[in-house]
C-alpha cells in the first residue's frame, strides 16, 4: 500500500465512513495484492461509492511530510556492484525472506521502466521490511566505516511511486505479555464487579435509615457516571477500535475503605464514601498504564496497522477458542513431556520443543495449542494430539515418530509443515482440517498413512514421499491445489470418494499395488503424467469436469474406466502397455478420448473375456468418440468391431441363428467389412467375376453369339465360348451392361444363374460406390 492509501483509510475512519473491520479488510486486501489500492477494494466490496471516495480524497491534507528514505552519497552509488553486495548481505544475514527480496526486485524493475531509479535499501525500508537500525548497520558494514548514508526528506519521495507494503512471511508467535495482560484485565473486571456490589449495599443501608441526604444523591450520580463509562467501554470493544481504553484499577486503600464502610450500620461514613467514589472515577478517567506501549494504545498506520490488527484479531480468536479450557502452566507441561501423561481439554499457549528427545508416551487430546514447534525432535513412544486445535502454524519439520503418531480430528488453523517428517508407526490424520497450506514434502511413512475425511482448505503437497504400507485418502476434500509428485505407494492405496475443487497432480508417482479412485470427483483438471501403475487401477464412477492426462504413463494391469464421466479431454498419448494391460469402458462417458488404435487392439477386457454384449457397447462408445474427434479410420475400426461383437453375441441355439451368423460373417464381414473397407469390396467383386466366368466356361455349350441365336441348337456349328469370352460375359452380367456378345439359349437353365450374378453385382456395386464415396467425402 502507498502512503496515500493509509491517509485515505484514516480519513474515512475519522468520518465514520469505514468501521474498524472494513478498514482492516481494505488494508489487508491491498497489502496482499500489491496491484490493488485500498480505494479500489473499498469500492469493489461496496463499502463506499466513487463519489464518497472523491470527497474523502479532497479532505486529505496535501502538505503531508514525505516519507524518510535512506540514500547513499553519489560516490558510493557509483560502484556498479553496490546493489549486488547489499542484496547478498541482506540474504546472508537472513533479515528478509527470498520472496520479499524477489518482490522488491520486481518493483525496482517496474519503477526503472517508468524512469525512476530507487535503491534496494530504500525500497526495503519504505515497505517496512527493514528497520532504521538494520539499514544503517548494513550500510555501515558495506562502506567499511567510510561514507555515511544520509536521509532524504524532500518533496520528491519514494512514497509517490507507491512501492508495495511487502508482508513479512510467517506468523508471529503470541506475546506472553499480552496473554498476561488479558488475564489481568479479566481479574480487574471481576474485582470491579465486586466493588460495585459493595457500593450498592452501602446505598441500600443509607436508604433504609431514612430520607437520603445530599451525599447519597451525589453518590447516585457517580454510579450513573460509572454505568455510562461501562457502556462506552463495551461499545468500543464491540467495534474492535484500537483507541485509548480505560480500565478500573482498584487499589488496596479503596478496598480497605469499602470494607470499613460495609462494617458500619449507618450512613455516617457517607463523606468517606463520596471521597472513595471520586477516587474511583479518577482512576477510571486515567489512560492506560505506562507499562503498555503507545503503539498498543493508538491506531498504527500503513502495514503496521494491518499486521497489528490481524495479530490482535488472531489473539482474540485464540482466547475465544480457549475459553473454558484450563491453562497449563509451564512447569506442568515440562513435567508431562518429561515423565509422560495425559493432558485433556487444556489450553497450551506455547509448545516449543526443538531438537528434543521424548521417551514417554504423550497424549495431548482435545487441547488448544497456540504455537506448536517440534522441529527435529524425537518421539520414542506413541504420541496423540487427537481432537486438538493448533492455532498458529504447526512446525514438525524433520520430526521423527518412532511409533504411532495420532492427529485424528485435529484442526490446524494456520497450516502445518511436516517436511522430512518420519513416522515409523501408523500415521493417522483422519477427519483433520488444515485451514492453510500444509507440506508433507520428503516425509516418510513406515506404516499405513490415513488421511480419510481430511479437509485441505488451501492445498497440500506430497513430494518424494514413500508410503511403505500404502495410504488412505478416502472422502478427502481439497479446496485448493493438490500435489502428489514422485511419491511411491508400495501397498494398496485408495482415493475413493475424494473431492478436488482445484487441480490435482499425481505426476511421476509410482503405484506398486492396486490403486482405487472409485467415485473421485475432479472439479478441474487432473494429471497422471509419467505415472507407473504396476497393478490394476480403478477409476470406476470417477467424475472429471476438466481435462485428465495419462501421457507417458505405464500400465501393467486393468485400466477400469467403467461408468467414468469425463466431460472434456482424456489423453492417453504415448502410454506404455505391458502384457496384461487392458481397458474397460463399460457405461463410460468420455468427452474426447485421445488414444492410438494399436493400443486398443486386443486390450478390451470384455472382448478378451468373451463377454460380447459388453464389448459391443464399449466399441460403440469408442466409435462415437472417434467420430467426435474426427478420427474416421479409428471410427471405422470401432464400428467393425461393434458389428462383429453383435454377430458373436447371437446364441447358437438353432439353425436360424447358425445360418444368420454364417451369412453375416461371409456376406458382411468377409465380403465388405460391414461397409468400412472399399478395397475388400473391390476384391470381392473380382472374385465374384472370376467365379462366374469359370462357371460359364464350363457351360460353353449353352451359349451362342447373339447374332446366331436364331439357329437351332443341333444345327449350330460356330466357334465355342473361350475364357476371355466367359470373362466378358460375366462382367456384362455383373454390371448389368447391355453390350452385344455371347448369350444363352432361351430355354437354357443358365439364364437363372446369370440372374443371380446380376443381383449380386447390383448389390456389391452399390456398396462399393457408397463406401468409396463416404471415404472421399469425409
Amino acid at each position: 500500500m502507498s502512503k496515500m492509501d493509509h491517509l485515505f483509510v484514516q480519513a474515512a475512519m475519522s468520518q465514520n465512513l469505514l468501521n474498524a473491520e472494513q478498514a482492516h479488510f481494505c488494508i489487508s486486501k491491498s497489502a496482499l495484492e500489491c496491484s490493488r489500492s485500498a480505494t479500489v477494494v473499498a469500492v469493489e466490496e461496496g463499502f463506499m461509492n466513487t463519489q464518497t471516495v472523491a470527497e474523502v480524497y479532497q479532505s486529505i491534507p496535501v502538505n503531508e511530510s514525505p516519507v524518510k528514505v535512506f540514500s547513499l552519497s553519489e560516490e558510493m552509488l557509483s560502484e556498479d556492484d553496490w546493489e549486488l553486495r547489499f542484496t547478498a548481505l541482506v540474504k546472508e544475514k537472513g533479515l528478509v525472506s527470498d520472496e520479499v527480496l524477489e518482490a522488491c526486485q520486481q518493483e525496482k524493475k517496474k519503477l526503472e521502466k517508468e524512469g525512476h531509479y530507487p535503491q534496494m535499501g530504500a525500497l526495503l525500508y519504505t515497505s517496512g521490511c527493514l528497520s532504521r537500525e538494520d539499514l544503517l548497520r548494513l550500510y555501515d558494514e558495506l562502506s567499511s566505516g567510510g561514507k555515511e548514508p544520509k536521509v532524504l526528506e524532500e518533496e520528491f519521495s519514494y512514497a509517490e511511486f507507491s512501492p508495495p507494503r511487502i508482508r513479512k512471511l510467517g506468523r508471529k508467535k503470541p506475546k506472553r505479555r499480552k496473554i498476561e495482560e488479558a488475564e489481568m484485565d479479566a481479574q480487574i473486571s471481576t474485582e470491579a464487579e465486586i466493588m460495585f456490589g459493595r457500593i450498592e449495599e452501602v446505598l441500600e443501608k443509607s436508604y433504609s435509615s431514612g430520607t437520603p441526604s445530599s451525599e447519597v444523591i451525589a453518590t447516585e450520580d457517580v454510579l450513573d457516571e460509572l454505568d455510562r463509562i461501562e457502556l462506552e467501554l463495551e461499545r468500543e470493544e464491540q467495534e474492535a477500535a484500537r483507541q485509548a481504553t480505560r480500565r478500573i484499577s482498584p487499589s488496596n486503600e479503596l478496598s480497605t475503605a469499602l470494607e470499613g464502610m460495609l462494617s458500619s450500620d449507618s450512613g455516617s461514613n457517607l463523606d468517606k464514601l463520596t471521597e472513595t467514589l471520586q477516587l474511583l472515577v479518577k482512576k477510571l478517567d486515567e489512560p492506560l498504564d505506562s507499562s503498555r506501549s503507545t503503539d498498543e494504545a493508538t491506531v498504527d498506520s500503513g502495514e503496521d496497522l494491518a499486521e497489528q490488527m490481524e495479530e490482535d484479531l488472531e489473539e482474540s480468536e485464540l482466547h475465544r477458542l480457549a475459553k473454558g479450557y484450563r491453562q497449563v502452566k509451564e512447569a506442568e507441561l515440562k513435567r508431562v513431556l518429561k515423565k509422560g501423561g495425559v493432558l485433556e481439554k487444556c489450553f497450551i499457549p506455547e509448545l516449543n520443543m526443538v531438537d528434543r528427545k521424548f521417551s514417554p508416551k504423550l497424549s495431548l487430546e482435545n487441547c488448544i495449542i497456540g504455537n506448536l514447534d517440534l522441529a527435529r525432535s524425537q518421539f520414542e513412544n506413541h504420541v496423540s494430539f487427537k481432537g486438538s486445535q493448533i492455532f498458529y502454524k504447526a512446525i514438525l519439520r524433520e520430526t521423527c515418530f518412532h511409533k504411532d503418531a495420532i492427529f485424528k480430528d485435529c484442526r490446524f488453523h494456520n497450516g502445518a509443515d511436516f517436511t522430512k517428517t518420519e513416522v515409523k508407526g501408523k500415521a493417522s490424520f483422519n477427519a483433520s482440517a488444515f485451514l492453510r497450506f500444509v507440506s508433507f514434502n520428503r516425509s516418510v511413512f513406515g506404516k499405513k498413512a490415513i488421511f480419510t475425511r481430511c479437509y485441505f482448505a488451501k492445498g497440500v503437497k506430497f513430494a518424494e514421499v514413500p508410503f511403505a504400507s500404502g495410504a488412505s485418502f478416502n472422502d478427502i476434500f481439497v479446496d485448493h491445489r493438490f500435489y502428489i509428485e514422485k511419491c511411491k505407494f508400495e501397498a494398496e492405496s485408495t482415493f475413493s470418494g475424494a473431492r478436488f475443487s482445484d487441480i490435482a497432480d499425481f505426476s511421476r508417482s509410482t503405484f506398486a499395488k492396486e490403486i482405487n479412485f472409485k467415485g473421485t470427483n475432479f472439479a478441474r483438471w487432473a494429471s497422471f503424467k509419467s505415472v507407473k501403475f504396476k497393478d490394476d487401477v480403478n477409476f470406476n464412477t470417477m467424475q472429471v469436469a476438466g481435462d485428465i492426462s495419462f501421457t507417458w504413463a505405464t500400465f501393467y494391469g486393468l485400466i477400469n474406466l467403467s461408468a467414468c464421466c469425463a466431460e472434456r479431454n482424456v489423453n492417453f498419448h504415448h502410454i506404455t502397455l505391458k502384457d496384461d494391460a487392458a481397458f474397460s469402458f463399460k457405461d463410460a462417458y468420455l468427452g474426447r478420448l485421445f488414444i492410438g488404435q494399436k493400443r486398443l487392439i486386443g486390450r478390451i477386457q470384455s472382448h478378451n473375456q468373451l463377454d460380447y454384449r459388453t464389448a459391443r457397447t464399449e466399441y460403440g462408445l469408442l466409435k462415437n468418440n472417434f467420430r467426435e474427434i474426427n478420427e474416421y479410420d479409428k471410427e471405422d475400426w470401432a464400428y467393425l468391431m461393434e458389428k462383429r461383437m453383435a454377430r458373436l453375441a447371437l446364441p447358437l441355439n438353432g439353425p436360424k441363428n447358425v445360418l444368420k451368423r454364417f451369412f453375416g460373417w461371409l456376406a458382411l464381414d468377409v465380403a465388405c467389412g460391414y461397409g468400412t473397407n472399399p478395397l475388400k469390396i473391390f476384391l470381392t467383386s473380382l472374385v465374384t467375376l472370376l467365379a462366374f466366368s469359370l462357371f460359364y466356361l464350363s457351360m460353353s455349350g449353352e451359349f451362342v453369339p447373339s447374332g446366331d441365336l436364331a439357329y437351332p441348337r443341333q444345327t449350330f456349328s460356330g466357334p465355342s465360348l473361350s475364357f476371355l469370352d466367359s470373362v466378358q460375359l460375366s462382367f456384362r452380367t455383373f454390371t448389368n451392361a447391355s453390350v452385344e456378345g455371347w448369350v444363352p439359349y432361351t430355354d437354357s437353365w443358365v439364364n437363372y444363374i446369370m440372374m443371380v450374378e446380376s443381383f449380386i453385382g447390383f448389390f456389391v456395386m452399390t456398396i462399393l460406390v457408397v463406401t468409396f464415396s463416404r471415404k472421399v467425402i469425409r
